[in-house]
């Protein structure tokens, strides 16, 4: 899935990229390109690559409904073995993603997660200072978590049987399935990759409305955990 939200003037090389990542492995693949409400052009121009490829398929939202809002729609569109996403800023190498599912087939994991070992972007110092400040609080709340950063791969009958139930505009889905897997006993990897400077644009999510929005979302993850703890993974 690519989440795009006024991505145009990188949505068209971020696609055309992971085309040609995948292209010389044996994976099969679809790409679906979630166009969040945009202002821009980004629209037109996913319909556009939709129509000239066969694995390009794409979702409009009428209005911007938020990152959390794109993720239910892309998981229930995906049909895959193994799922993902990744933003049309074009942040992640797009080798990223065949490695990752190497590494699911090969390894007999159940999720693979990114981390950043060197930023080659700079953030503004109120920037990473909040980000800081809540990735502190998530370790409160949650204990010891693998590390990530944006990029992953999960298979999909893992995602599932967490019987996930999101809401909200945040990625609060995101954290709940990771905290879910790793406290159910899926064998979870970490695996180090480089974050590119974007194609175009500045952060969606290094602001205080949208990480406000995340902790309101991180509560929520953390009262469902109460009542709901995470089951182990079922080993067949």
């Amino acid at each position: 899935m690519v989440k795009a939200c006024n991505e145009a003037h990188s949505l068209e090389t971020g696609v055309a990229e992971l085309q040609q990542a995948f292209a010389t492995t044996p994976w099969t693949y679809e790409i679906i390109i979630v166009n969040d409400g945009s202002r821009d052009r980004t629209g037109e121009i996913a319909d556009t690559l939709a129509s000239e490829a066969r694995h390009v398929r794409v979702i409009h939202h009428p209005v911007n409904r938020g990152i959390g809002e794109v993720y239910r729609t892309g998981f229930a569109a995906m049909r895959g073995a193994f799922m993902t996403w990744v933003d049309g800023d074009g942040q992640f190498p797009p080798d990223v993603f065949p490695r990752f599912a190497q590494l699911l087939k090969d390894e007999g994991a159940d999720l693979v997660l990114g981390y950043v070992q060197e930023r080659r972007e700079s953030r503004s110092v109120p920037g990473a200072l909040l980000s800081l400040a809540e990735r502190s609080l998530y370790r409160v709340m949650f204990g010891p978590l693998p590390k990530f950063q944006g990029a992953l791969m999960f298979r999909t009958r893992m995602y599932q049987s967490l019987g996930l139930t999101p809401a909200g505009r945040g990625w609060g889905m995101v954290m709940e399935l990771i905290v879910r897997a790793t406290r159910g006993g899926y064998r979870v990897l970490e695996v180090p990759i480089v974050l590119r400077a974007r194609m175009s644009g500045s952060s969606k999510v290094t602001n205080l409305p949208t990480i406000v929005a995340n902790l309101k979302q991180a509560f929520e993850v953390w009262r469902r955990l109460q009542s709901r703890p995470p089951t182990h993974a079922s080993r067949s």
